[in-house]
């Protein structure tokens, strides 16, 4: 999900996602053929909230499906994200986890190490195995050193794993 959509935006096309109530009864009549071309599955979902200058570095998921993310604040609201080399996408189309249906589909630019995240947006992080995601959603960035008495990113997260039969 999302390459099309860029195209369309770039192409100067007013675009607008369905009405949520909609989108949910268009999943739910569609799921049995969208199951088919599903190339990963849920791990994991939880919410995380931690202090992001005592722990820079933050594990995502179980043992066997972790993904590591470093943090650095830029300002209330706003963090630094990084990982290796081509390991992060930042998924802009979506505001919310469930809109990114296939985090295999996201550009992962080979170049790209680092991207900048404010409250409300949502990242994508491909796991060292390569076939493990954390789809991230940036729920709350505080800092104390402007304006806030706490130095907190609170996170909702999907951990999914490429499904073996769908591997490349």
């Amino acid at each position: 999900m999302g390459g099309g959509w860029r195209i369309l935006r770039d192409a100067g096309i007013e675009l607008r996602d369905f009405p949520g109530e909609l989108r949910n009864e268009l999943r739910a009549l569609n799921r049995e053929f969208l199951d088919q071309y599903r190339v990963s599955s849920v791990m994991r979902k939880d919410d995380v909230r931690f202090d992001h200058i005592l722990q820079t570095q933050y594990v995502l998921g179980p043992s066997a499906n972790r993904v590591a993310i470093n943090w650095s604040a830029a300002h209330t609201g706003v963090s630094h994200v990084w990982v290796g080399p081509g390991h992060i996408a930042h998924a802009r189309h979506a505001r919310e986890i469930d809109q990114v249906d296939d985090p295999a589909a996201m550009w992962f630019d080979p170049t790209i190490w680092q991207i900048t995240v404010s409250n409300g947006e949502v990242f994508v992080v491909l796991g060292e195995d390569d076939r493990t995601f954390a789809i991230v959603k940036v729920v709350r960035i505080l800092d104390a050193g402007r304006g806030d008495d706490r130095n907190e990113v609170t996170l909702s997260y999907e951990i999914r794993a490429r499904d073996k039969s769908s591997a490349q």
